[in-house]
Parts: C-alpha cells; structure tokens; sequence
C-alpha cells in the first residue's frame, strides 16, 4: 500500500501523452501521430542517446495498446479508475478485482462539443456581430493613443494653452517672424519636416501661401514663398 501512496503520476504510462492524443482520438489519428513521433524519435537518428531505444519502445507500446480495441478499453477503465498502480500490473488483475473497482472510475471524457444541429444561420450571423462590436467604453481616445510628443500637445490642447507654449525653444527652429522659407510656383506644396534631433522622423503636411504655418508635430514655422520659373 505504501508502494501505491508514494507512486508518482508521472511513474505511469501515459499512452495518449506519448502520442499526442486523447480518449477521443480515432485509431487512424493514434496511428498517424505514431508515425510522426516513430520517425523523429527513432534510435538510428539518435545513437548518442542511450534512451532512445527505451522512448521508442514505449512508444510502440502505446500504439500497440491503443490501436487494439480491447487493450485500448482495458487502459481507458485503468485510466479514469486513478489508481496509482502501472497498467502493466493492472492488467495483471483479475476482471473480478478490475469490476470491484467500479465506483473509483470518472466518466469518459465528453467532446468540447456537443453533436451539432442544424443552425438558424441568421441567428448564428447575429450573435457573431454582438459579441464582435466593440462597447464605446472600451475605443481609446486620442489622447489614450497618442504618445510622446503628440500626447504632450493634446493635454495641452484639452488645458486651453498654446499646445506649442510646452517645447523648449530649442527644441523647434524657425520662429512665426523668422520662418523657414519654401519656394513653389503653386500655392500650395507638401513639405517634410525632420521633428527629431537624430533626423530620423520626418512629418509630412501641406504648405499654403500666405502667412506661416506650424508643423504639426514640432511647432517650427514655414512660409511658402511663389516662385516664378526663369523664362
């Protein structure tokens, strides 16, 4: 008895484990993941290992009990009864030991779901959308999004102050009354600003003619100036 109290779980064969499956699994899918694992595991890949010989083995073993329907019932019982013996000496026991053990034994596992019925389609449609649609609490603000810089002048923004008043002068060149002048011969032109000092990040925004605008990114000044080409 106290062989059987200090038995660990992991001290016993685990068939379906070994072979990646389950109670429910068909034999043509025991048989499959057998052939799987047989040719990763098989000892002629691995002469440097003195157990993949032993891991082989038990491997047709576990195929061998569950493609058999009757051992593979004989292991099914021995497995849902929990008791702490090997199936090898399970096996040993008489039928009439193995029945008296009934009331120990869980029932057999049940599919993750049950057998399908013929659905209203239109109802099945509908409940995707209402588990799919996406409470207005849980959309982020912009604010939420936002990051950095741009999280910076958006609080300041929501604060009511000039949302370029929080960077340092340095931090932006080319001031309202000393601009960074663009030439163009159209009244408007896309423009690149480089908002970094290590010049890796470049926003882009449209230029109009007239008075200086901001980048939209860093606050530094553009002035587009018309340029006629030389005729």
């Amino acid at each position: 008895m106290e062989a059987i109290l200090n038995r660990r779980k992991q001290d016993l064969e685990d068939y379906y484990g070994l072979l990646g499956c389950d109670e429910l699994s068909s034999t043509e899918q025991i048989v499959s993941e057998f052939k799987v694992r047989a040719l990763a595991c098989h000892p002629d890949k691995h002469p440097e290992n003195p157990k993949a010989v032993e891991e082989f083995q038990k491997l047709q073993e576990a195929k061998e009990v569950l493609t058999d329907e009757k051992k593979r019932k004989n292991y099914d019982l021995w497995l849902r009864s929990r008791i702490a013996i090997p199936f090898s000496e399970w096996r040993a026991l008489s039928d009439s030991v193995k029945t008296s053990m009934h009331w120990a034994a869980r029932s057999k596992k049940e599919p993750m779901l049950e057998a399908a019925k013929d659905p209203d389609l239109a109802d099945v449609h509908e409940e995707n959308l209402s588990e799919e649609k996406p409470s207005e609490s849980c959309i982020p603000t912009d604010e939420e999004q936002a990051a950095g810089l741009e999280r910076r002048i958006l609080q300041a923004m929501k604060k009511g102050q000039d949302p370029y008043s929080i960077l340092k002068p340095k931090e932006y060149t080319g001031s309202k009354d000393d601009p960074h002048i663009v030439p163009s011969i159209n009244n408007k032109r896309l423009v690149g600003c480089i908002c970094e000092e290590d010049n890796t990040a470049i926003v882009w925004f449209w230029l109009h003619e007239g008075t200086p605008q901001r980048c939209p990114s860093c606050g530094s000044h553009y002035k587009l100036v018309h340029h006629e080409l030389p005729h």
